[in-house]
């Protein structure tokens, strides 16, 4: 729909290239979070605190934005002379149902060296490594230290413990969303398509990661 219409448009954070309509990236702005910024500071984080086992927990189908966060997380790890597990790939009936991926989520923590510090891919899915760490009887952060992404208040503040999550900057994001659809609407026509980057924030301590 937004490709067959003749007006300007802002892409924020758009899927894979491949999974889009052909051309939708090429004629719209795009605004993205930078992908290996944020697996940079997750790992920077982890390695400031002298942890020496690493795992990563991507979204559930695999998609863009989680891929290249746990590549640059891993990509991070390696460099400084550790390893990095990553866990999946997953069946088609575990990415349709938690209640049959929790079970192999939480033999697959059980299985980690430990102490081990656990990059998950968004807060949703932090707040599953947690639940899966309650159920396998694993104690967080002692055990296993859990960072997500997205800074969900909702979500990191209602977790058991409370979810440490890194910040990104999507208020600054949708400002430049509406400022390049407000140019075009004064101009009353297409504008230049520009692509920005935006990097992280911050990482936002909380109890999960304080081991």
């Amino acid at each position: 729909a937004v490709l067959a219409t003749d007006v300007t448009a802002v892409l924020i954070d758009p899927m894979d290239e491949s999974s889009l309509p052909k051309g939708l990236l090429a004629r719209h702005s795009v605004l993205a979070s930078d992908l290996h910024a944020i697996g940079n500071l997750a790992a920077d984080f982890f390695l400031e605190r002298k942890f020496l086992h690493f795992a990563f927990v991507g979204e559930v189908h695999g998609i863009n934005w989680s891929r290249e966060r746990g590549a640059a997380f891993a990509d991070r790890i390696r460099s400084a002379g550790f390893g990095c597990t990553t866990y999946g790939p997953l069946s088609p009936r575990e990415k349709r149902d938690w209640g049959i991926e929790c079970d192999r989520l939480c033999e697959w923590l059980k299985k980690l060296p430990k102490p081990v510090a656990v990059f998950a891919a968004m807060d949703v899915r932090g707040r599953q490594v947690l639940d899966a760490c309650l159920m396998a009887g694993l104690d967080v952060p002692h055990e296993v230290a859990v960072l997500a992404v997205d800074n969900d208040e909702l979500i990191c503040d209602s977790t058991t413990p409370p979810l440490s999550s890194i910040a990104l900057d999507t208020e600054r994001m949708g400002y430049e969303a509406a400022r390049l659809l407000d140019r075009a609407m004064r101009q009353g026509r297409q504008v230049r398509r520009v692509t920005l980057k935006f990097a992280p924030l911050a990482v936002v301590p909380r109890r999960s990661t304080e081991a």
